[in-house]
């Protein structure tokens, strides 16, 4: 199963052919546990240590997101080095030129390189999930 979630940017090769989907994608962050510990002294010289927050939180992925502030918050999870798409048949055809598809878990981020835009995102279920 897949769902093409298109952002209707301008300077994408298929601006104004769909409509804006306003989705929100919640991607899990995992703190580090030394930003959530905190040492308490008390007067008699003892000390505890108490974790205060979840150690994982969620960042909001949406349309109007910038591929520099999502590719922070997946760092070590997203692929290195995209994958250029060309939607021309003949050389400068497309004045908009190649798209990059970058891959994290089951999600695919196409990006606009000159804007730094998400021009879509594909959702989609891995062919595993379907054997019995």
């Amino acid at each position: 199963m897949k769902f093409v979630l298109h952002t209707n940017q301008p300077g994408e090769y298929t601006f104004n052919t769909y409509y804006r989907c306003l989705f929100e994608i919640p991607i899990p962050i995992v703190k580090s546990s030394k930003e959530n510990t905190h040492v308490n002294v008390e007067t008699d010289g003892t000390a505890s240590v108490t974790d205060n927050s979840p150690n994982e939180t969620k960042y909001l992925v949406t349309p109007f997101s910038k591929w520099s502030d999502v590719r922070q918050h997946l760092i070590s999870s997203v692929d290195t080095e995209p994958v250029v798409i060309y939607r021309e048949s003949k050389p400068q055809q497309n004045p908009f030129g190649p798209t990059h598809a970058y891959g994290y878990q089951d999600i695919i981020f196409e990006i606009i390189p000159s804007s730094e835009c998400i021009a879509s995102v594909t959702l989609y279920t891995p062919i595993h999930f379907f054997k019995t």
